[in-house]
């Protein structure tokens, strides 16, 4: 069986499993609550979350081209990410978006270990900011800050090519050879990552008043903390469902109703598709003047 074949079959069992997820989700509510809240959700806020989300791509490319040095311009890197975030939405997880602006980059070192830098900075500051945020929070559970804090861990490898110690050196050269990186960079790629993030939860708030879901700054952090590892779960499509489910177990945590959570998850998931929609048609734009491009090119070339 080729690898297409395969990428193809894995791609219809990861949508089927968020179609299952989603199903088990809808039996535990009764309709008519689940339509009450949709039809009080005020989904023009979608509109700004929209813009809000394509802002953010200029950080985030920011943020990479800081780990990638001056060698890149900034143009070539945001078709880059608009790219990657189409193809890791249509394709069953960000992994592939990670694979497309490998591919349709340098194929170099450089670039698979910025990739993992990049996307591992950007984990590390939203766990590390959690966990700090989620310490005084007396209604999350232990084991959810635990989560946080071995999260924060976890990602904090990622910040060792910045660090200037003479013990880590051959952790460095062994795990991130091309990264020769200092203090300076860390601070521009901390500054990018928060805001970044600070976009993401300008974004949950409104989705949040849009539903009429009141939650505290603090624990509106813990929550966007906590979810956004789901989208790298393997067995689903985008974190689809799975975001879902885990939303609904966090409403236990407070007063607010279960279908609130529920109607969150769902909007963010429209908007993850709205938003890959636009890059997807940002690419395609740029593949059709590339390829046109070149054809006229070669035309010329050859008369």
């Amino acid at each position: 069986m080729n690898s297409s074949r395969k990428n193809f079959i894995w791609l219809i069992v990861k949508v089927v499993v968020s179609f299952l997820l989603f199903y088990l989700l809808f039996k535990n509510f009764q309709k008519k609550d689940v339509l009450s809240v949709i039809q009080s959700t005020n989904l023009y806020i979608l509109l700004p979350a929209v813009i809000i989300t394509l802002i953010g791509f200029i950080p985030a490319t920011l943020r990479w081209k800081v780990i990638l040095g001056n060698r890149f311009s900034f143009k070539d890197l945001l078709f880059l990410n608009t790219g990657s975030f189409f193809f890791g939405t249509v394709l069953p997880g960000f992994v592939f978006g990670d694979a497309y602006r490998f591919f349709a980059g340098e194929r170099s070192r450089l670039f698979f270990d910025s990739i993992l830098i990049d996307r591992g900075t950007s984990f590390f500051f939203i766990s590390f900011t959690g966990f700090i945020i989620s310490i005084p929070i007396t209604e999350l559970p232990f084991y959810l800050k635990l989560i946080l804090l071995i999260l924060t861990l976890i990602f904090s490898v990622f910040l060792i090519p910045f660090l200037r110690h003479s013990s880590l050196e051959k952790i460095k050269k062994s795990f991130f050879p091309s990264i020769n990186s200092g203090t300076k960079e860390l601070f521009l790629i901390s500054f990018y990552s928060i805001l970044l993030h600070i976009l993401g939860l300008i974004i949950w708030f409104l989705l949040c008043v849009s539903t009429g879901l009141k939650l505290s700054i603090s624990l509106l952090i813990a929550y966007y903390s906590l979810l956004q590892p789901v989208s790298f779960i393997p067995f689903t499509f985008q974190g689809a469902g799975l975001r879902e489910i885990v939303l609904v177990y966090f409403s236990r945590i407070t007063s607010e109703p279960p279908q609130k959570f529920l109607i969150l998850g769902l909007l963010l998931t429209t908007l993850l598709f709205i938003t890959a929609f636009l890059c997807g048609m940002i690419t395609g734009y740029r593949w059709i003047k590339s390829t046109l491009y070149t054809r006229t090119r070669d035309k010329h070339l050859s008369l």
